[in-house]
């Protein structure tokens, strides 16, 4: 247990001897005529639903767990590929700066042509 939140896997190992504890002071109850056995069973019939309704809950604590999981792995997936993109992009940063200096001289040169071609 984590502070006031159960881990999975914790809930029914928590609850279950509280359950066993219970059942055996019922059981006590009854053999000393304390409860009737119509209360017993309600007790009992008690205790085993709430048994199944922890055990439901315990399956979905696994499955939030798991799904969480998968969502902390694939926001490190997406970090990894965004890392990429970045470091790509820095790369192209200096073939775009190499391709803008190829244009502004071959436009240089295109004007030159054109200022020696209109004094011939």
């Amino acid at each position: 247990m984590v502070g006031a939140f159960f881990m999975p896997g914790e809930i029914c190992a928590f609850f279950m001897p509280i359950f066993t504890e219970g059942a055996e002071q019922a059981n006590t109850a009854l053999a000393n005529g304390d409860i009737s056995q119509e209360q017993y069973d309600a007790l009992q019939r008690e205790i085993i639903e709430t048994e199944q309704d922890l055990k439901k809950l315990e399956t979905q604590a696994n499955q939030s767990a798991t799904a969480m999981q998968k969502i902390a792995a694939t926001g490190e997936k997406l970090k990894t590929t965004g890392d990429n993109i970045s470091s790509a992009g820095q790369k192209l940063l200096s073939v775009t700066a190499a391709v803008t200096g190829m244009g502004a001289a071959s436009l240089k040169t295109a004007a030159d042509f054109e200022s020696s071609m209109s004094q011939v």
